[in-house]
């Protein structure tokens, strides 16, 4: 067992980070090393699912904030977790289920797996009853029901279901069920594909009720019982905006409104026991997650917590059975992630882990939001990430996906904090069409491609360069950012000196008819209730057909195995392109589809935007205390190349004439920086197999 360090802190921040430290792409763009935690029902343990990221295994570990230690209890892919009570824990992982049994007698607690021999899920804990929970059954053939029982340990582990408690023997076409721990009601939910309708039901006695059936694109999620008649549930059906709503279950219908948000879609919502109302409601405030809680012991909590953790998003994750002992999140911008014990006597809370520990070394930088009147009395949210040490004066406007149903949010963004750790600007704009503002701002988005769109993004860009001064400005997306990059720097070429485009669209024409599939007519109207109809007006606003106007030097991005932005999309641009003598650069990854599998691509990625927008605007290396090392281990990155086409590959031959007088010795380097690596790999796998062994 090896003890680690518990901050005590007096709910504040202490900046330990060294300014000025440039942070290397292979320790940003890697796993968390945190997953997830869970309190027990007694509250004296923390189950983790976590990431060693020198042996590159997923561990299971248990932390005892008292004593202050952690121990590994078993490494696996984890699937989900949960307590079934103080020392059993129900673990899914990628190969099989099962218990891990832990043994808290000794000094370091020690875990026993022990694997279900039988098919099914967990559906409920049943936190207040002792080695007990609710399993369903899954069939050995699709002829054959669920099955649902209230089960022990022992009897799911020997396959006793003749002594465990049958509930129901199943719904047919059941896509999957939940249960309802506060009111003791099993709830499903099944679907018609062919009608593209999902039923809801519940059962509490010996019948399943149907309570409600929908379209898939109405927003209608279940929360819970407000009573035996009602039922609380997150729907946009009747209003503009997700609200939390009363639904009567006898005559089917939406009722009064228990809470909605002025301008934010609700996100998800809580209720207490059966009779006590609402517990909680959260939603996305300038781009944060907030929580507002309905009970003032519960207020009064939260007041205290978002005082001390000061612009951090603060969520009680989890809560012992007597809701005395509590386990807490915290993040914002500048923080991935961190996880605080707060015990019973609510005194101080102790930091147990960080989410991603090693960005406490550097300075991140917090983001803040604004608003942009794009009409009279609309506005949209932008979302503005400004570098605190060394700044290029470089702005970068940063278009997010979709478009239509995503957004932006203000949380850790590794793609943001690496630019602005190098020194650029970054501005996000949640346009018309963005996710999270209510119907008719996503629906104002449809067909507005290279229009609304990008007329929002521009407004946002003149308020900020109202705000601040910048020497350049380039404009970098991916998927439909990509698009909306190359639009940008299309309708205002005196405005953008470069582009980067990552996995984007060129020809919306070429959209309907990729493939023998995107020429049915069911793909051609879902495809138009985004993009627009099918007809020449989409020429209008395709890249590909005004490449002429492209002034700025232009990175394209793709990879060859995109289904979602066909391959051929990037190719033919760069072909246009290069007819027309534009200034291109292309990155074309083998194996890649619509983004990288691993992060090894995303730091050959992004190294090489950096390095292309550094070349294109003539400007130096980032400064930092570390640069000089850090520029020489991305130069070898780009030596070595990432799953490259033969005609990307021609980048090596660029760096080779730049690099040729050190070339030797940055692959000397490089292979003493890969056999030491390949040494603290082997020597933290010994450690971890001891520790496992114990």
């Amino acid at each position: 067992m090896k003890a680690w360090i518990l901050a005590f802190v007096t709910l504040a921040f202490s900046n330990n980070a060294l300014a000025g430290m440039l942070i290397p792409v292979d320790d940003i763009f890697r796993d968390d090393s945190i997953f997830s935690m869970k309190l027990s029902p007694d509250g004296k343990h923390v189950f983790a699912y976590e990431n060693n990221v020198l042996t590159k295994r997923n561990l299971m570990s248990v932390f005892d904030p008292v004593k202050e230690t952690k121990t590994a209890i078993h490494n696996d892919l984890v699937i989900d977790y949960e307590w079934i009570d103080n020392d059993t824990v129900y673990v899914e992982t990628n190969s099989h289920r099962g218990f891990i049994e832990l043994d808290f007698s000794q000094q370091e607690p020690v875990g026993k797996w022990q694997v279900i021999g039988t098919s099914g899920y967990v559906i409920s804990a049943l936190p207040d009853v002792e080695n007990t929970m609710i399993y369903v059954h899954t069939p050995g053939s699709i002829d054959e029901k669920h099955l649902i029982y209230k089960i022990t340990v022992e009897q799911l582990m020997t396959r006793n279901f003749a002594q465990a408690e049958l509930l129901d023997s199943g719904l047919d076409d059941a896509l999957l069920y939940y249960y309802d721990n506060n009111n003791a009601t099993i709830m499903a939910v099944s679907g018609d594909r062919k009608r593209k309708e999902l039923k809801f039901w519940y059962k509490r006695t010996n019948k399943w009720r149907l309570f409600w059936k929908t379209d898939q694109n109405i927003e209608f999620i279940p929360v819970g019982f407000l009573n035996s008649k009602e039922l609380a549930v997150l729907s946009n059906k009747d209003h503009d905006h997700v609200a939390l709503v009363k639904f009567d279950i006898k005559t089917q219908t939406l009722g009064d409104v228990i809470y909605k948000h002025p301008m934010y879609d609700l996100a998800s919502a809580q209720l207490n026991p059966m009779g006590q109302g609402v517990h909680s409601v959260t939603y996305l405030e300038h781009g944060i997650a907030k929580t507002e809680y309905f009970s003032t012991d519960d207020i009064t909590l939260n007041e205290r917590l978002n005082k001390n953790f000061d612009k951090q998003h603060v969520s009680i994750i989890g809560e012992s059975l007597d809701k005395k002992t509590k386990l807490l999140a915290t993040s914002g911008s500048d923080n991935p992630g961190q996880y605080f014990y707060l015990p019973a006597e609510q005194g101080q809370a102790k930091k147990i882990a960080a989410r991603f520990p090693s960005m406490d070394l550097f300075n991140l930088n917090p983001s803040k939001t604004f608003k942009v009147e794009v009409e009279k009395d609309t506005f949209v949210e932008a979302i503005f990430t400004q570098p605190q040490d060394y700044d290029n004066k470089v702005l970068l406007v940063y278009p997010h996906g979709g478009p239509v149903g995503v957004r932006d949010i203000a949380t850790f963004n590794r793609d943001v904090q690496f630019l602005t750790n190098r020194g650029y600007s970054v501005l996000q704009v949640n346009f018309r069409g963005s996710a999270g503002f209510g119907k008719k701002f996503t629906e104002a988005g449809k067909g507005q491609f290279g229009k609304l769109i990008e007329h929002d993004i521009s407004l946002a860009v003149e308020q900020i360069r109202q705000q601040y001064q910048f020497d350049h400005m380039c404009s970098i997306g991916s998927s439909y950012g990509g698009y909306s990059a190359v639009m940008l720097a299309i309708k205002k070429p005196e405005q953008y000196q470069c582009i980067v485009s990552m996995y984007g669209i060129y020809d919306l024409m070429h959209l309907f008819n990729a493939s023998n599939y995107k020429t049915t007519q069911q793909f051609r109207d879902m495809v138009s209730e985004v993009v627009g109809d099918f007809n020449d007006d989409l020429q209008a606003v395709s890249p590909f057909y005004f490449a002429e106007k492209v002034q700025a030097p232009i990175l394209l991005i793709a990879g060859k195995k995109d289904e979602i932005a066909d391959f051929e999309q990037a190719n033919r641009m760069k072909y246009r392109l290069k007819q027309l003598n534009k200034d291109v650069e292309t990155v074309f990854y083998n194996d890649v589809a619509h983004g990288h599998h691993n992060w090894h691509g995303d730091r050959h990625q992004f190294a090489y935007i950096d390095n292309f927008i550094r070349r294109k605007l003539n400007l130096p290396y980032a400064t930092g205390a570390n640069a000089s090392m850090l520029e020489s281990q991305e130069r070898n990155i780009l030596l070595k190349g990432y799953n490259l086409d033969d005609d990307s590959n021609a980048f090596r031959q660029r760096f080779d004439a730049q690099f040729d007088d050190d070339l030797d010795a940055q692959i000397k380097a490089l292979e003493e920086q890969d056999r030491i690596d390949a040494e603290r790999e082997a020597q933290a796998q010994k450690e971890i197999q001891e520790l496992l062994n114990r």
